[in-house]
């Protein structure tokens, strides 16, 4: 990787259903591999890994320098997976697309599907501390309970910008220019928006941070997967041509509440209103060749 490039990397999750009825189904004990020790994919190019997480299917691509080299990173490893998967069951079982699915609670009686990561989220809109933890109870109904499948995307720029830049001012712009985009997809993503799939979600990295408020709705869809990809890159472009005061001025004045806002309730009316603000009070900006 050269410095003058950002990376791109990602860790998606996807559930596996019955082929014949459409049911969910567990991915405990049929996949292997953990965070601790991921899995090859079978078949797949070297640096691409899966592992069970709580009851998903996850899956990590080694980092790529664009777009073009983070979509085919992605359908490389979807399309070995898809194979593994249905030669592993006999074409019993396959890949489900939605983000959020309600199990049985029979179904989530194995220990590994009440195991929650213990990392902590970060948050944008609150100078970057941590996000509450996420009470189980919150996902439980009287049939069952919620799991969710998230597209996190991991950004390393810290070797790109010529100075450094707090990662929850990064994660405020990546909902700027990557999570407004996405609003027309990420407004199916179901129960998971109201609690994993927030605005502001990122995690620090030593290389730059993981984004983690979109589901994994980009994932399935080539192109929805590089205007995601490109749209991080836009991002890190923008904040690139900044100077250090440019981008401090602007921050400071962009009415992030009302973004939030706009991106909790999905409403484009109200994004347009942020996008208007901006546009007209910085129109000598470098921010005004990049709304």
């Amino acid at each position: 990787m050269t410095a003058h490039c950002i990376t791109l990397g990602a860790d998606p999750e996807f559930f596996l259903r019955d082929s014949r009825t459409g049911a969910v189904v567990p991915a405990v004990g049929l996949i292997g591999g953990t965070k601790g020790q991921p899995l090859q994919i079978p078949g797949a190019r070297p640096g691409f890994t899966m592992q069970e997480d709580n009851v998903m299917v996850e899956f990590n691509i080694p980092p790529v320098e664009d777009e073009y080299g983070f979509t085919d990173a992605i359908q490389h490893a979807l399309a070995c997976l898809d194979a593994y998967i249905e030669s592993k069951t006999e074409g019993k079982l396959e890949r489900d697309v939605r983000p959020s699915r309600l199990f049985s609670h029979r179904a989530l009686a194995h220990p590994q599907a009440m195991t929650f990561g213990c990392s902590p989220d970060f948050n944008a809109y609150n100078g970057g501390m941590a996000f509450e933890t996420v009470n189980p109870r919150a996902l439980e109904e009287p049939d069952g309970a919620w799991r969710f499948s998230g597209g996190h995307i991991h950004v390393g720029y810290t070797n790109y910008l010529p100075y450094s830049v707090p990662p929850f001012v990064v994660a405020h712009f990546l909902d700027l220019f990557l999570g407004t985009p996405m609003m027309k997809w990420e407004q199916l993503q179901g129960k998971r928006g109201e609690l994993y799939g927030l605005p502001g979600r990122f995690r620090p990295t030593s290389y730059g941070l993981e984004y983690r408020s979109l589901s994994n709705m980009w994932v399935h869809d080539l192109n929805i997967a590089q205007l995601a990809a490109s749209r991080v890159a836009h991002t890190m472009a923008f904040i690139k041509e900044c100077t250090e005061d440019q981008l401090a001025t602007l921050y400071g004045q962009i009415p992030w509440p009302s973004l939030r806002a706009a991106l909790t309730s999905y409403s484009s009316r109200q994004v347009g209103e942020v996008r208007g603000f901006i546009s007209s009070s910085f129109r000598r900006h470098p921010i005004a060749r990049y709304l």
